[in-house]
């Protein structure tokens, strides 16, 4: 499956940008829906805002707040 970037938009505007990422990724490794895609996109929902902070300080080399 493609993403174009006009299918992109509206989830990053309601979602954010970290979410809409995770949810290319998601896509990208799995074109067809499979009992592992939906795992990896109920992970991405179920994700907080604190651990997505968590995790782009980690990529950054910043202490845990």
């Amino acid at each position: 499956m493609t993403l174009a970037w006009a299918d992109l938009i509206p989830l990053i505007a309601r979602y954010g940008l970290p979410w809409a990422i995770e949810f290319w990724r998601t896509v990208q490794k799995h074109p067809t829906p499979t009992e592992e895609a939906w795992a990896a996109l109920l992970s991405i929902v179920n994700k907080t805002e604190s651990e997505y902070l968590a995790e782009a300080r980690a990529r950054a080399g910043l202490p845990p707040s």
